[in-house]
């Protein structure tokens, strides 16, 4: 068979998009009682691991080259087991560090913790060893315990505090070190050196620490509370971003906002000394989500801004509160933005930490989570906040350019939002294989399927494999012997009911009706004569926009773009 594509590029339109052909989701829920359900089919849930604990949840994700997976977040122990496995409880809550297999069944976990409350935030996997960030409550006593070991924690001005802790891949413990304040970020450099940024509300603090323990040093920064996050092997050092309100004196320099918030973006070289700093914004709100180096030492920045921005020397138009996912080079000049595709109203919060994974063709997966409602092009995707946790979370993936492919809703709402209650974080992004790890709080739904039927504080983890078509908007891809030419519709544009002709000689066909975000609004199988097929499809209240026609005929795809005025 012949594979051929012809791109004509339509000007209103200036990236590619992938629809997400076979999503398959795998989770770990904690409920009452073990069970497994496997179903099969595209975009369902494969298999579902769940366990009799409960209150438990994760906050990140990473993996080894097995497809182990290792995940942190916070349990409360109840007497229950985790994965068949007895939970050792020091205090209401505690730090949790988990081991599964690729498939998601439970090898061992461990629980880090203090009288009151601990939990885990972040996890880097690093030459076989597992390096992890977390809380700690040092106010209402003085020792940490992980596993037979007591430590004591230093008396901070602050009740909580952090702290980072190595693990080998078996769970054995190595060793730790406390951090003063609240852990914000947590990277690892190529040495094996850890960052960590943690905030006391009066100053925000950088510890580095080596591979073996020993502490590099520890640096104030500036005086902030608000979300900072921390970047490695960049540009011969590390990059610090971090939101800051009026003015900020970030290592004895001082800087000003252009409006209410802005974006402080900052080089330091790997021994902490200052190099540089640059003010991002507008006269609006702007806040850092998070920032991370790709596989190239470029940064990768993502965050909200609004109106009109400066970016690094740089003016950015743009109207309304967006979202945005930039590309910064070593030399700190832009490589790439994409702030087009997610507006927020005027009451919004981001939820959630930034999580980015970057897979071998160099696009990016990214989670947004979110609080209140995300605009994307004619769809409102609205949650509602309750407190305590996250809001929603969408799964977003980009190109090498940093331009939007795709996005996708992780979990649909039972009552009246159309986005459920679950915050998600990405792990190892492969060509097709991401795994993904949070925390449901409400009962949802995921790819038709029920989820947290008790309504509880449930971890989950799962795998979505991202098996995509790619094409540009107006191009026809088709592999022979069904041609582009085969496969007529008209009207086009119509005003929603239109026929469509196969030409070609077949005796089934499939039609799938997709919209610009991948998701499937209609499919019909036909089956029948070897001669031309009519097909009238006028069943559907399609908004105005655009929209795909997938026709598959014998395994061969032919994607023909449709118009609804």
């Amino acid at each position: 068979m012949k594979y051929k594509s012809l791109s004509l590029i339509n000007n209103e339109f200036n990236y590619r998009r992938s629809f997400c052909n076979t999503i398959i989701i795998a989770f770990l829920i904690s409920l009452s009682t073990f069970w497994v359900q496997r179903v099969s089919g595209s975009g369902l849930t494969n298999w579902v691991h769940a366990y009799d604990s409960t209150q438990s949840g994760f906050n990140d994700i990473c993996s080894d080259s097995e497809n182990n997976l290792y995940m942190v977040g916070v349990i409360r122990p109840n007497g229950n087991t985790f994965g068949g496995f007895p939970v050792t409880g020091y205090g209401y809550e505690d730090a949790l560090l988990c081991k599964t297999d690729s498939n998601g069944n439970v090898n061992w976990i461990k629980t880090m913790g203090s009288y009151y409350g601990e939990s885990a935030k972040y996890i880097v996997f690093h030459q076989n060893k597992l390096i992890v960030g977390s809380e700690v409550n040092g106010g209402f006593n003085s020792d940490l315990y992980i596993d037979s070991f007591q430590i004591s924690i230093p008396a901070y001005p602050t009740p909580w505090n952090g702290f980072v802790a190595q693990f080998d891949t078996s769970g054995i413990f190595q060793w730790a070190n406390f951090l003063p304040g609240s852990p914000m970020d947590l990277k690892v450099d190529n040495s094996g050196n850890s960052y960590a940024l943690s905030s006391d509300q009066d100053t925000l603090y950088l510890s580095v620490f080596s591979g073996t323990g020993a502490t590099n040093f520890i640096k104030g920064l500036s005086a902030t509370y608000s979300p900072s996050f921390v970047a490695t092997d960049f540009n011969g050092g590390i990059a610090v971003a971090e939101t800051f309100r009026d003015s900020i004196n970030f290592m004895g320099n001082m800087y000003y906002a252009n409006g209410y918030t802005d974006i402080l973006l900052a080089q330091l070289s790997y021994t902490g000394n200052f190099i540089s700093a640059s003010v991002i914004g507008g006269i609006g709100r702007d806040e850092v989500s998070g920032i991370t180096t790709d596989l190239n030492g470029n940064l990768i920045m993502s965050g909200v801004w609004s109106g009109s921005v400066n970016c690094l020397g740089t003016t950015l138009p743009g109207v309304n509160l967006r979202y945005f996912f930039l590309s910064i080079d070593p030399t700190m000049n832009i490589r790439s933005y994409d702030d087009n595709d997610f507006r927020f109203l005027q009451d919004w919060r981001l939820a959630g930490k930034y999580n980015c994974v970057e897979n071998s063709n160099h696009e990016f997966l990214t989670t947004l989570n979110f609080l209140d409602s995300v605009i994307a092009g004619n769809d409102t995707l609205t949650t509602r906040y309750f407190g305590g946790y996250y809001g929603a979370s969408l799964v977003l993936k980009y190109d090498v350019n940093g331009q939007l492919l795709w996005y996708r809703k992780f979990a649909e709402s039972t009552t009246n939002r159309n986005t459920g209650h679950a915050s998600l974080f990405l792990g190892k992004c492969d060509q097709n294989k991401n795994y993904v790890c949070g925390q449901m709080l409400e009962h949802v739904i995921v790819d038709s399927t029920d989820y947290n039927i008790s309504n509880r504080y449930l971890a989950f983890s799962g795998q979505i494999v991202d098996t995509t078509f790619d094409f540009t908007l107006a191009t026809n891809e088709f592999i022979d012997p069904v041609n582009s030419s085969d496969i007529l519709i008209f009207p086009n544009p119509t005003d929603g009911s239109f026929t469509i002709n196969f030409n070609a000689a077949a005796t089934d066909w499939n039609l799938e009706i997709i919209d610009i975000n991948g998701r499937l609004l209609f499919e019909r199988k036909l089956s029948g004569q070897q001669k031309r097929n009519t097909c009238k499809v006028d069943e559907l209240d399609l908004a105005s926009g655009m929209y795909f026609v997938k026709v598959v005929s014998e395994g061969n795809p032919v994607v023909k773009k449709l118009l609804v005025e």
